[in-house]
Order: C-alpha cells, then structure tokens, then sequence
C-alpha cells in the first residue's frame, strides 16, 4: 500500500497548495482505556488535511504497551501497527490516556519516551 493509498482519503472537496510542504511523521502510543474524543480530535484533522490536498501532509502510526489492540474508555477496541518499543518513530511522538491516567504508563515506556525527548524528538 502506497502513502498516498494509506494516508489520503478520497473526497470531493480539495485546495491547492502553493508548494509541497514536509511531510509530517506523528506516532501515537495508546494507552489502556484512553479516551477516544482525544485521539479522534487529533488524527482526524490530519486526515482531512491529507484529504483536502490530495497529497500526504501528515502519515501516522498507533503504538501500544504489546502490539496488540486497545480498548478505549467506551470499550471499543483500536488496533495498532504494533508495540512502541519497536517503534522508531520521527517528528512528534504522543501519549494518548485517559481521565485516570494513574498506573497505566509503565517505567519502561517513560523511559523510551525520554529517551526520544533527549534525541530531539517532540514528545507530547
């Protein structure tokens, strides 16, 4: 599957941009019983961007604790592209939780989260 295949939906509606722009790379790792509304709001508008200007602005990826799906607060399960410690992701890294976050981040993944801080990425 090609970039533009994963990342631009089709759509009616679309703007011509001036020149191409860098492509922005933004891994999201889920955590148990994150909220939906937050990932949606983040991801969504990134896909619509990709959509109005028929060409890749934005690519993602989804991360969890073992690879495997994760259910969010509404119960609905999201699958991912696999564990965060295989990750190597570039550009902007975010943690999505939810409203109790307590207990569900693990030492080791703050660990890797610092440790992508300390080589420049942007970590949220």
């Amino acid at each position: 599957m090609t970039d533009h295949q994963r990342y631009v939906a089709k759509g009616t509606a679309h703007v011509k941009l001036k020149a191409k722009p860098e492509v922005v790379d933004v891994a999201f790792v889920l955590l148990p019983k994150f909220t939906m509304l937050a990932f949606s709001s983040a991801i969504e508008p990134m896909r619509m961007a990709n959509q109005l200007a028929q060409q890749v602005l934005f690519r993602w990826t989804v991360w969890s604790d073992d690879g495997k799906p994760v259910a969010c607060s509404n119960g609905v399960p999201v699958v991912v592209d696999g564990p965060w410690a295989d990750a190597r992701p570039e550009g902007i890294v975010l943690v999505v939780s939810g409203v109790e976050p307590e207990g569900k981040a693990s030492v080791a993944l703050g660990d890797w989260l610092r440790a992508l801080w300390r080589r420049g990425r942007t970590v949220g």
